[in-house]
């Protein structure tokens, strides 16, 4: 017994454990300063404990500092705390101390312990006056959403457009008309109910002809029709309104509200969640894999996110928060709705009414441009074996034109098949229908492989829902001349059944490699799944 307990204690994990500061704790400073101790045990020694500390009103970035580690305690002192909210997250590690300055995830190489993290509020009463504002734009915001909550006509569109209490909404001035139909036509085809806030009568028109539901939202300040896009001086005016519009569907009585940007293309039904926030994942990981992603991610993208009525508190501050930068800081032109958001995410344990459960959505599920259309940045391709994309979204670029280019490159600019494009937005299917089979972009060539339609180079295929097909279809684009070919169209249209798929589409499988986790990695790899949809039948819809 004794043998056994001491080979026990040989094989104990490193652990710490925070005993100041207390977490989720208001904390005075001595003399600037701030005492950190940790409790330490089976420390061996060589081992540094290292703090990240993050407090997003200053900076996105994380400043570590690392000290020897002792047993049973470990203490140190801290200056340079300005008022905020700070998160901390301590490890034992071995090896070089990481960067001093690090934005996005901590670095993990060389961590032995468990990560310790807590939450304190450094000079309340500062932080407070710098969370508060009632500037011209944040009187103007208020306004907005007063205004448009009371829009008995805007609220009976709201309520007549959504489903089974679930809706997506989006906005759009005229520049982004067009991302906003294109949007619109992937939300028909994915059986999505999507409600459009327009921000000037030019855009609503626009979007009324092309039978989009769609509503005015009031502006801050007059005309916001000018070409503004992100991080341009007068993107910002235009971002305040992005979780207004939320806000005003949640109180419409819809229970369930997901935000989409215009540049955003639907593929499938959108995914469940427990949280009353769920929101697409960015920073630094939108080209690469999720990797403890609720312990590490720095910031997430506000391009796409869910929300329940808990969350509505939330997204008004939000709003506030970027009006009050735009008071206080005209001069901060980077600063959107991503940022506010963030920040205000950063400290909602601290803020009234916004202490909320959040997810962040699985990247493989929901990427961002950069994972969706660049693929990773490192050159293990494994994990996209997991991939199951229910959207595609054009970000990591900035400009209308170069989103389109990028569309286009890869099928989903649908404005540019015009009978394809006018039918789902008009929700009806056209006589001889079933003649012909429209393949965006590319004339398909049938072969006699278990009845699959197999189209070469990059393409989207669509149906309409009122042919009658024999068995499933499949499109696989861009394969390439290779020998595997004729087993993978099998395996992939096998797969389309087991998953009740009109259409799957395999992407460019030019890197495509046998890999460790399955010899059909790239069967896999490249899916993006249209679920069974009738334009003509609405509730045939998914319940969210």
């Amino acid at each position: 017994m004794r043998a056994l307990l001491l080979l026990a204690l040989a094989h104990a994990e490193p652990s710490i454990s925070a005993i100041t500061p207390i977490n989720n704790g208001e904390v005075t400073l001595q003399d600037g300063a701030l005492v950190m101790a940790y409790a330490v045990a089976d420390a061996t020694d060589d081992l540094r404990l290292c703090t990240q500390l993050t407090n997003k009103r200053v900076s996105f970035e994380s400043h570590t500092h690392c000290v020897e580690a002792r047993a049973p305690v470990t203490s140190f002192k801290l200056g340079g705390f300005l008022p905020g909210v700070w998160r901390c997250r301590a490890v034992l590690r071995r090896g070089p101390d990481p960067p001093t300055l690090h934005r996005g995830a901590a670095p993990l190489n060389g961590v032995v312990s468990n990560v310790e993290e807590t939450w304190f509020l450094v000079e309340k009463q500062r932080w407070l006056a710098d969370v508060t504002g009632e500037g011209p734009n944040v009187t103007a915001a208020r306004r907005v959403l007063e205004l448009a909550s009371a829009d008995e006509t805007l609220r009976k569109a709201l309520q007549d457009t959504a489903i089974d209490d679930m809706l997506v909404v989006t906005m759009a001035n005229l520049p982004h008309a067009d991302l906003a139909l294109n949007l619109a036509f992937s939300a028909a085809r994915a059986g999505a109910p999507l409600f459009a806030f327009a921000l000037s009568d030019s855009t609503y028109d626009k979007l009324r002809t092309h039978n989009v539901a769609c509503g005015k939202l009031p502006t801050l300040f007059g005309s916001v029709d000018g070409r503004k896009d992100v991080q341009s001086a007068g993107f910002s005016e235009i971002a305040v309104l992005k979780p207004v519009a939320v806000v005003v569907a949640l109180r419409a009585s819809i229970q369930v509200v997901w935000w989409l940007d215009t540049d955003v293309v639907l593929l499938r039904d959108l995914p469940l969640s427990d949280a009353a926030f769920a929101i697409q994942a960015g920073g630094l990981h939108a080209r690469d894999y999720a990797i403890n992603e609720d312990q590490f991610h720095a910031e997430q993208c506000t391009g796409v996110f869910r929300v329940t009525r808990e969350a509505e508190m939330l997204l008004v501050q939000s709003a506030l928060e970027l009006a009050t930068i735009r008071d206080k800081h005209p001069e901060r032109t980077w600063a959107g709705d991503q940022a506010a958001s963030n920040l205000v995410l950063h400290e909602r344990r601290f803020r009234e009414g916004t202490n909320i459960s959040v997810e962040v959505l699985d990247p493989l599920e929901v990427p961002g441009g950069g994972l969706f259309f660049d693929g990773p940045l490192h050159d293990d391709r494994g994990p996209l074996i997991r991939a199951d994309p229910v959207l595609a979204h054009n970000n990591f670029l900035v400009g209308a034109e170069k989103k389109l280019q990028r569309f286009r490159a890869h099928g989903m600019w649908y404005a540019d098949f015009v009978g394809a494009f006018d039918d789902a937005l008009l929700h009806r299917a056209p006589l001889d229908s079933c003649a012909s089979i429209e393949v965006m972009g590319i004339t398909p060539e049938v072969r006699s492989i278990d009845d699959v339609l197999f189209v070469e180079g990059r393409t989207v295929l669509h149906l309409h829902s009122t042919c009658s097909l024999k068995d499933r279809v499949v499109a696989v684009a861009s394969l390439g001349d290779r020998p595997w070919v004729s087993s993978l169209i099998k395996r992939v249209a096998a797969y389309s059944i087991k998953v009740d798929a009109d259409l799957l589409v395999a992407g460019d499988a030019s890197q495509c490699y046998t890999h460790e986790e399955g010899d059909n990695g790239c069967a896999k790899a490249f899916k993006l799944i249209v679920r069974t949809q009738r334009l003509l039948h609405a509730s045939r819809r998914r319940r969210l």
